[in-house]
């Protein structure tokens, strides 16, 4: 994936390709400080990823920055092919989301940041982002658990099979990605991983029965 871009918006495509054609280390312009999508920083298995994606949605395409500074970046912005969203670490350096006492009240109820795998240097980007959005069983549960007030203003959550329940109370359900091309970005990391782990294991498989 992080080579061909599959599954990215062209826009983001763009973007990235204006990264590769700058010095990586110049971050008096925006190219230069422009890391990856988000989506390359995260891993999940493959029973939480219609959850996950469905939580974060087009940030998962959002290109990680330092900063995005207003006047030195306008032009670059300017020159983008269509919208693109940018994350900046900055804003979410200080992230410190809690669940309250919601594990204690109702049974199976977590934080959906729990269930993604990052570097711990990423881990307050995660968390700003998933830290108040809570995975439950389902639709039914997210009702019960949102009407108690567990989790506190803000909170979101979304079941395993990728419907969420807003803060708002707007539901938002349906296919994730293109099922011809196996689902969303996180569902063809994930099924990559899988079958990258299985491919060892065969490999070691015969390794050893030639011994």
């Amino acid at each position: 994936m992080a080579s061909k871009r599959v599954g990215l918006e062209e826009a983001v495509k763009a973007a990235l390709e204006r990264r590769d054609a700058s010095r990586r280390d110049d971050a008096s312009v925006l190219w230069g400080r422009i890391e990856c999508p988000l989506a390359e920083l995260i891993e999940v298995d493959r029973t939480h990823a219609s959850a996950v994606e469905a939580a974060l949605g087009a940030s998962l395409q959002a290109l990680i920055v330092d900063r995005v500074d207003p006047d030195r970046d306008a032009l670059a912005l300017h020159e983008l092919a269509g919208r693109v969203t940018f994350l900046s670490r900055r804003a979410y350096a200080g992230a410190t989301p809690g669940l309250a006492n919601a594990r204690a009240r109702f049974e199976g109820l977590r934080s959906l940041e729990s269930v993604v795998r990052c570097a711990e240097s990423d881990r307050a980007l995660v968390e700003g982002l998933l830290g108040r959005t809570y995975l439950v069983r389902d639709l039914d549960a997210a009702m019960m658990v949102a009407a108690s007030g567990v989790g506190g203003a803000g909170a979101r959550f979304v079941t395993r099979d990728g419907v969420v329940l807003g803060f708002d109370g707007r539901v938002v359900a349906g296919p994730l990605g293109d099922p011809a091309e196996g689902g969303g970005l996180l569902e063809r990391a994930s099924e990559l991983h899988d079958l990258e782990h299985e491919t060892a294991q065969l490999d070691g498989a015969i390794g050893r029965n030639r011994e």
